[in-house]
């Protein structure tokens, strides 16, 4: 076995109660990654989670939909003391991978609130690894609606601007800006035995378009995920790309 994916699901998120298990688009919102892990070219997917719920929905959602790539699935009973609101991911990581560091080459994580990510999206990034042997780590980003340059920090009853160094110049002059959307973390088994991490200075960037980079954290975000998804549904039901419809006059 070469990759393995790793879903961390916890069952207290704050913001959206039952935020995981939510149903979008008439199916539970970590049933979108499942669904795109799975079909990508990962060997095995972890559903890691503390929650019994959340455990048991994503095993329903499998067989009821991908029975035929089951096999691939393992539920992972992650422990309470990993699953705080302050405990890293990679805590939960280790806990799995105890015993199986020498099974796998690369490791991907993928956050279950990224739900308009595709199997393709995955495949591409083993494929980059997979070609070029000094990439030992890749993280998906995209370009933010706003340049950072034209945003402001509140410090008590006093405005700053986030880049004071870009205050007064042209939109010509900012330069290419790319933030983390959340939707895939890759990294070689080998350098994250070293790192613990994810992302440094040499990652590669795996650029995605905005529409595919949703990340989804307030009953807002679920509103705009399920438009999304049922457009991009659309498009393929009349075998339209994204890049078609972009172009298309």
């Amino acid at each position: 076995m070469k990759n393995i994916g790793f879903i961390p699901a916890r069952g207290g998120s704050k913001g959206v109660p039952g935020k995981n298990i939510r149903l979008v688009n008439g199916r539970p919102l970590i049933g979108y990654t499942i669904a795109a892990a799975l079909q990508s070219q990962l060997d095995k997917v972890v559903v890691s989670s503390d929650s019994k719920e959340i455990l048991e929905i994503s095993e329903k959602f499998v067989k009821s939909n991908y029975l035929e790539l089951s096999n691939k699935l393992i539920l992972h009973n992650r422990p309470e003391e990993f699953s705080g609101d302050l405990s890293p991911i990679n805590q939960a990581i280790d806990h799995y991978l105890n015993s199986y560091w020498e099974k796998y080459e690369n490791i991907v994580l993928l956050q279950p609130t990224s739900p308009v990510r595709k199997y393709e999206h995955i495949n591409d990034c083993l494929k980059i690894v997979s070609e070029d042997q000094e990439i030992e780590s890749i993280v998906s980003v995209s370009h933010p609606f706003e340049h950072p340059a034209e945003m402001i920090v509140r410090h008590g009853n006093r405005n700053s601007l986030l880049l004071p160094d870009f205050a007064g110049k042209q939109r010509q002059e900012y330069g290419k800006v790319y933030f983390i959307n959340g939707s895939i973390y890759l990294v070689k088994m080998e350098k994250y035995q070293k790192i613990r991490k994810f992302y440094y200075e040499d990652t590669y960037l795996y650029e995605m378009d905005n529409l595919y980079s949703l990340d989804v954290d307030t009953f807002s975000d679920l509103i705009m995920a399920e438009s999304v998804i049922k457009f991009l549904d659309e498009l393929h039901k009349k075998t339209i790309s994204l890049d078609d419809y972009y172009q298309a006059d």
